[in-house]
């Protein structure tokens, strides 16, 4: 008897140890696990991709993206994931998280919108790192045809866009988009001027070829007159898109506040958002004519009055239901909506904010 029992101690300290043993290697392994998460900006933590998205050229509204696991550029119903349709914020969703090397497309049979200009481009993502909300813009499509950030960094800094860092090419450059503009800088400016600039250089090689948005870098080096229009869009962009003109929209509404009887209502704060839609207005207008002729440049005079008349129509978009804002169209220091813009009546703003024509 006493044999038997020395048997079962021996056998159950056995056990005890594998126990131990078999606890150590799981908290081991769960300790690696942690070790392979990555924070998210909300402060939460993920092991794998998402399923949320942010599309930016600037904001998409209307557009759905699906995953495209095998990377061949067709959806596959079957098996591929489809978003939802993005809101005012280019904000999407999918139904399951995202696979890692799979790549994020723009689904082309949905036409959306930005800033009321229809938009039917393949915006991409490679899904090439843990987070929760990736980032879909003009900056990761050209990452995705196979730039190197390096590519994409040196293109900006030689057409005149510099101050951007590798983390800069898949951040959302809309973050400002809500800035009233005191203190901002033009550092501050650099991530949406790269993003619109991007934004123009490919749908010129769209207009080019009708295969902008698949640009690789040789092709933009090969590409004639490519660099040298590059330098212009950037050029152009920086003059828009610039501390200076949100500065001009923050005097228009002072002068304003002095030149209406609002009965004690005061005028909305001038924010980011409408300086961005006026850059984006003036690409758009500028893009075809680059296409017809390398040489089309704007005067400083003229592209001057045609930015005042955009800040002034984007802004009373914005703002149209406000009372000191629709004592300003009524008295036709802004602009109706719809009607050409005052004084001197270059653009046309549709109530969607696309501008339809010039006068």
């Amino acid at each position: 008897m006493k044999k038997l029992k020395e048997l079962l101690n021996w056998r159950a300290a056995k056990i005890l140890a594998v126990i131990i043993l078999l606890g150590a290697v799981v908290t081991s392994y769960g300790v690696k696990c942690d070790l392979g998460t990555t924070n998210t900006t909300d402060g939460s933590s993920v092991s794998t991709p998402g399923k949320k998205g942010i599309a930016v050229d600037p904001y998409i509204v209307g557009a759905k993206f699906y995953e495209d696991k095998d990377d061949d550029g067709v959806y596959e119903s079957l098996s591929e994931n489809l978003s939802s349709a993005t809101d005012n914020n280019g904000a999407f969703t999918f139904l399951t998280k995202l696979q890692l090397n799979s790549v994020v497309r723009f689904y082309e049979a949905i036409t959306a919108t930005h800033i009321g200009v229809p938009f039917n481009e393949e915006l991409k993502r490679k899904v090439d790192v843990i987070v929760d909300t990736l980032v879909v813009s003009p900056l990761t499509t050209l990452l995705a045809n196979g730039w190197s950030e390096s590519q994409v960094l040196n293109a900006l800094a030689s057409a005149g866009l510099t101050g951007l860092t590798a983390a800069d090419l898949y951040k959302n450059p809309m973050d400002i988009a809500n800035s009233t503009g005191a203190g901002l800088t033009n550092a501050d400016l650099a991530k949406i001027r790269a993003t619109v600039s991007v934004y123009a250089l490919l749908s010129l090689m769209d207009e080019i070829n009708s295969n902008g948005y698949s640009l690789t870098y040789t092709g933009f080096t090969e590409t004639p007159n490519a660099v040298a229009l590059f330098g212009k869009i950037v050029t152009y962009t920086n003059l828009a898109l610039s501390t200076t003109t949100i500065t001009q929209l923050n005097t228009l509404i002072t002068v304003l506040s002095s030149a209406v009887s609002t009965s004690g209502f005061a005028f909305p704060t001038p924010i980011a958002s409408d300086v961005i839609n006026t850059a984006v207005a003036l690409i758009n207008y500028a893009v075809p004519k680059w296409a017809a002729d390398p040489n089309y440049s704007p005067s400083p005079s003229e592209f001057a009055a045609w930015t005042v008349d955009l800040l002034k129509g984007f802004y009373a978009l914005r703002n149209r239901g406000d009372f000191a804002v629709g004592a300003a169209i009524i008295g036709g220091l802004l602009p109706q909506i719809g009607q050409p813009s005052t004084g001197v009546k270059t653009f046309l703003i549709n109530a969607l904010g696309n501008v339809v024509g010039q006068n």
